[in-house]
């Protein structure tokens, strides 16, 4: 009777041991194995989602990523899984620093153009219990994947900053450090873009990185290349400058702000005809090299005689505010023009106004013969001429002599004019000048006096013969 008591717990035993072996293989071999599906299933999603980051900045849009990086194991009964993983996401400096000795402005001068910028790779790192450790980085505009133990990056997405003619920086600001979470709300918020420099000379740039050989092995096949053990740097033949400003990180990203680095007119000279009106363009840029738009710009004359301008313009999305000009007196001076956005910055366009109507005679020559006419000097050979009547000349006018069809020489309305005359700078109505000359000046002679403009351009012109 006591072995037919003792044989069922005994084989209560034996089932409980089977089953409890069962279960420790499922535990120790299986149960492993399905949550690292589970993690690979889980990475991929994370890759998706990090990888659009370069996408975005190359867009100059505001955008958020929803990053799902925790991951919670099944809850199977009687299996002991382990806590949900969760990621880190960090934030590393990575400094750039841009240098060219020319970059072209829009009005077509040439200024020398040095910045270092302080930038940010972002790292997110998963926590898993089952799968290698590895990271995703991403830095100047290449998400990689690195595995712990591996000196090779992995690049998941393509390197689009450096091409043959062009470079895209991508300049990321961030104040977060270093998170650890199951989910992260990343935002990217672009505060500086949609301009770009024309470079005339080889441009240096150095990046600090965390995989120089891997930028070394890529760009040598573009450019001529140098690294270090944490930097690369790039010399690049005339390239297009094309540099972008973002704000990057966890909900309300607080924004950067941005300095006016210069007011650059479209033109660095104006030409118009008293009653005219000309129109001046001006771009007020950042730092980056990037238009500011929303900015007020003022402009006055110098002096106020000279014309009229609108006082203040505002920037558009290109940055250019637009003034117009109507010119009042003839002369020259300048429009001068003022912004401030974290720095006062200022800016001139000279103006030269011409006269819209003027009538100038000659009316004296002293040749070999003598003197015919009225001759106000006292040389040799010299052309006498005076002001009728309608606009003055700035005395900066030039005035060249022609002695039948020959050109002889040219002076400014300044030599020609005597010291009380020329005090207020213009040659008015009633005044007289004299142009004097080494070269001969014969009887029958055709004499030509031609009155131009600093840009060139003809005002008048007056002809006699002498004849003695």
């Amino acid at each position: 009777m006591e072995d037919k008591a003792i044989s069922p717990v005994v084989g209560m035993i034996m089932v409980l041991a089977i089953i409890a072996g069962f279960m420790s293989i499922i535990q120790t071999q299986q149960l492993p194995q399905w949550n690292k599906q589970k993690e690979a299933e889980h990475y991929k999603l994370l890759v998706s989602e990090f990888s659009r980051i370069p996408y975005i900045l190359s867009t100059g849009t505001t955008a958020s990523i929803s990053l799902d990086a925790g991951l919670d194991y099944p809850d199977i009964p009687l299996l002991i899984n382990p806590p949900d993983a969760v990621s880190t996401l960090k934030f590393e400096k990575r400094e750039i620093y841009v240098y060219s000795p020319y970059v072209v402005l829009p009005n077509k001068s040439r200024i020398k153009f040095e910045r270092t910028f302080e930038s940010y790779a972002i790292e997110l790192i998963p926590h898993y219990f089952y799968s290698p450790k590895r990271k995703l980085v991403m830095e100047h505009g290449v998400v990689f994947e690195k595995w712990e133990g591996s000196d090779e990056p992995i690049p998941i997405t393509d390197q689009m900053v450096f091409t043959n003619s062009r470079v895209n920086l991508f300049i990321l600001n961030s104040s977060e450090k270093s998170i650890t979470a199951e989910k992260f709300n990343l935002k990217l918020s672009p505060t500086s873009y949609g301009g770009e420099f024309v470079t005339k000379d080889v441009t240096i740039i150095t990046f600090e990185t965390e995989f120089p050989e891997w930028w070394y092995e890529k760009l040598s096949k573009i450019y001529y290349v140098t690294k270090t053990n944490n930097s690369v740097t790039v010399f690049i033949g005339e390239p297009i400058l094309d540099i972008s400003s973002y704000v990057i990180g966890m909900s309300n990203v607080s924004s950067v702000q941005r300095e006016l680095e210069m007011l650059v007119p479209f033109h660095s000279k104006v030409v118009a005809s008293v009653g005219g009106v000309e129109r001046i363009d001006v771009q007020a840029v950042d730092s980056f090299g990037n238009p500011i738009s929303g900015l007020i710009v003022n402009a006055t004359v110098e002096p106020s005689t000279l014309g009229e301008i609108t006082q203040s313009a505002t920037t558009d999305l290109r940055g250019i505010a637009s003034f117009y000009f109507t010119a009042k007196n003839s002369g020259s001076g300048y429009v001068n023009l003022s912004a401030t956005h974290g720095k006062t910055r200022n800016a001139s366009v000279s103006v030269d106004v011409l006269p819209s109507d003027v009538a100038i005679g000659i009316i004296g020559i002293r040749g070999s013969g003598g003197c015919m006419g009225c001759c106000g000097g006292s040389g040799n050979n010299e052309v006498t001429f005076k002001h009728f009547g309608g606009s003055s000349l700035s005395i900066t006018t030039t005035v060249t002599l022609y002695v039948s069809g020959i050109k002889v020489g040219d002076k400014t309305l300044e030599e020609c004019l005597d010291a009380n005359a020329k005090l207020d700078g213009k040659f008015s109505e009633g005044e007289e000048g004299v142009f004097n000359t080494t070269s001969s000046i014969s009887n029958g002679d055709i004499i030509t006096l031609v009155f131009t403009d600093q840009a060139g351009r003809t005002i008048t012109e007056t002809t006699a013969t002498y004849s003695k």
